[in-house]
């Protein structure tokens, strides 16, 4: 992988600074969903295991593009779903974040979708929300069994446990890294429906701890051509884009 500047890189290096101020779920998350990459552009929702990322289970949530054009959760760890005090499954992904931020938030969510790049977020409490502390969202492309980004694997640390949820999360800083295709490479294109056929969300059903809930992850796994020659581009990666 290399630079904008043509230099070799690590992604994992652009998060290294998570581990050590204790968002350490972020960068397993990160770590996991790069060896499933494997080369291609992103790697497909089917391929997930939950046994291979235990750290990071409980702070995890996938979301889901849905026939109308919103994204919602389709998946969320216990942890992400004690922020609202709620089950997350069908929700509008922006019902993490403070008012004001939302409609930016959702855009970039659609941007992932389009155009597939890795996206973190440093947040705050939103303004009617009481909470001390720090907090970083971590979003990842991935494919359907079609090739289209319709999904987004995403991660949620906080530095604190102590707050009353609901919590809506204001956002203080977005960090960008562009997922570029080699030249010959097709980027797989977003789409305003789903790919593959869905099962209507269900009522929520007892989940084990530290499980995700909804529908099972790694269900239904098929095999998928790996891309080669994909280079991993920072985008300015550590400016704020508000």
């Amino acid at each position: 992988m290399q630079d904008s500047a043509g230099r070799d890189i690590n992604v994992e290096n652009l998060f290294s600074a998570d581990r050590q101020n204790g968002h350490g779920v972020i960068m397993d998350l990160l770590r996991y969903w790069e060896s499933l990459r494997a080369g291609r552009i992103a790697p497909v929702r089917s391929e997930i295991d939950p046994r291979m990322i235990k750290s990071a289970l409980k702070h995890t949530f996938i979301l889901e593009l849905d026939p109308i054009g919103g994204i919602r959760f389709r998946l969320a760890g216990d942890k992400v779903c004690a922020v609202m005090g709620m089950e997350l499954r069908g929700m509008p992904a922006s019902t993490l974040i403070d008012i004001p931020d939302r409609q930016k938030f959702e855009q970039t969510l659609h941007s992932i979708v389009r155009s597939p790049e890795i996206i973190e977020y440093r947040l705050a409490a939103g303004r009617e929300s009481r909470f001390e502390g720090s907090a970083r969202m971590l979003l990842l492309p991935m494919q359907d069994a079609d090739g289209k980004i319709t999904r987004v694997l995403g991660g949620l640390s906080m530095r604190t446990q102590l707050f009353d949820p609901p919590l809506r999360f204001e956002v203080v800083e977005k960090m960008t890294t562009r997922i570029v295709a080699c030249a010959g490479q097709k980027v797989p294109a977003g789409e305003s429906g789903f790919a593959e056929a869905q099962a209507a969300f269900a009522p929520k059903q007892q989940t084990p701890a530290g499980s995700l809930s909804g529908t099972a992850i790694g269900a239904d796994r098929r095999p998928v051509p790996v891309i080669p020659h994909l280079q991993i581009v920072s985008d300015n990666f550590g400016q704020t884009r508000r």
